[in-house]
């Protein structure tokens, strides 16, 4: 249980998350691992929801650089998201079973090209077309007061003010709260 919350900007993507990792018996450990980090090559941004086995594969990984002038969504689906897919598969937090085939505990959102993207479970691709997504057990909430403050151009306080009101509501979700962003500086 958590909330991430991620915003798409002027070629700048940030994210937010929430301290907590909550168990199935409900008992909660604020972690000192943040869910939303930028990566080992500075240019691909993650918040995570689900295992936190997922973070240090997501967060050490030297992916591959997007090349000038390929397009963004290709890129991601062909290059970086087979790539993630091995760095999970390698480090464990991969499994593959009949009814849902390969699959991992949790989802994503990430960053990369100023362009923001949530991957579910099953390594599938969604783009939300207000710029603004969110994932984990206060997304909803967390939804409701990024479509509130839309008019406000900080992201950093409306990632702040998604988070406050999703921990307000939701158990599973706990300050402090870590945001981080990444420019577009992906091109060489």
């Amino acid at each position: 249980m958590t909330c991430i919350v991620g915003i798409e900007g002027k070629n700048t993507v940030w994210l937010g998350g929430d301290s907590a990792a909550t168990a199935g018996d409900g008992s909660q450990t604020l972690i000192a691992d943040k869910k939303v980090f930028v990566n080992a090559n500075g240019e691909v941004i993650f918040g995570i929801c689900g295992s936190p086995k997922l973070i240090d594969p997501l967060r050490y990984t030297v992916f591959a650089k997007q090349k000038r002038g390929e397009d963004n969504r290709e890129f991601v689906a062909t290059v970086l998201v087979p790539m993630i897919k091995h760095a999970l598969k390698e480090s464990g937090c991969v499994v593959e079973d009949k009814e849902h085939g390969e699959h991992f505990q949790g989802e994503v959102l990430f960053g990369v090209g100023g362009k923001l993207y949530r991957m579910q479970s099953n390594f599938q691709l969604i783009t939300d077309s207000q710029g603004y997504a969110s994932v984990g057990s206060g997304s909803d909430i967390a939804i409701g007061s990024l479509h509130a403050t839309r008019r406000d151009s900080n992201a950093r306080r409306r990632i702040l003010t998604a988070l406050e009101a999703s921990a307000l509501a939701n158990a599973g979700v706990r300050p402090p709260f870590a945001i981080v962003s990444v420019r577009k500086g992906w091109f060489r």
